[in-house]
Formats: C-alpha cells, sequence, structure tokens
C-alpha cells in the first residue's frame, strides 16, 4: 500500500515514458516519511473506450486514483493529491488548443482494518 492506478483516453501523451511519471510521484511520496519506497505499487491503464460529455473525441482525460490505508491526516493526502496533481501536468503534453482534457487526481482511503495482505 499506496496503490496508484494512472488511467487516460488513448489521445493523452506524456512528455517520456509513464515511468518517469510514477519515479518522481514516488520520490515525493516517500520525502513525506509517511510512506515506504518498497510499499508504492503504480499501474497504468488506457481506456480504449471513451465516451465524455456529448461524446465529441476532443474530449479526453487523465485519471489519477492513490489508495491508501486510512489513518493519515487530512493535511497530509490534501498535499499529496495537490503534489500529484502538479506532478501529472508537468509529465503531460499539451494537447492542441480545441481540445478538452481533463486531469484529476483522487485520494482514496481504504479501511485499514478491512484490508488484508500476505507478505
Amino acid at each position: 500500500m499506496p496503490h496508484c492506478v494512472l488511467e487516460y483516453s488513448p489521445q493523452i501523451k506524456f512528455k517520456s515514458d509513464f515511468k518517469s511519471f510514477f519515479k518522481e510521484l514516488h520520490s515525493y511520496m516517500v520525502s513525506t516519511d509517511h510512506f515506504e519506497e518498497r510499499s508504492i505499487k503504480s499501474r497504468v491503464r488506457i481506456a480504449d473506450e471513451v465516451f465524455m460529455g456529448d461524446g465529441d473525441s476532443s474530449q479526453s482525460f487523465v485519471y489519477l486514483q492513490i489508495s491508501l490505508l486510512s489513518g493519515r491526516p487530512k493535511e497530509i493526502l490534501k498535499d499529496l493529491s495537490s503534489k500529484a496533481l502538479s506532478i501529472l501536468d508537468s509529465h503531460l503534453e499539451k494537447l492542441s488548443s480545441d481540445t478538452y482534457i481533463s486531469v484529476t487526481v483522487e485520494i482514496r482511503e481504504m479501511e485499514a482494518t478491512l484490508h488484508s495482505k500476505l507478505e
């Protein structure tokens, strides 16, 4: 724990591969002293089929979900969300001005007592 899932529509392009994004995100998370590097797991899902708004194909999205065990102060979660959004934005190539892109970060807390794990 935590799990970071990056999902995006097919027309989204990164300035480098997505691993560079995750490396920077993980580094930031570890620097807060609230996460162990070896426990952070990240993955990518490209949403091959997307329907946004009225279905206009010039609309796209990037969604980062970070799932954590509950118990951290809300200020830590708020800072993580804000910094993750900034890091994500810095790794995205800008699309043409006639393209709408929604970039979102969601922090999800999972109840620690309901989480099971093999070690």
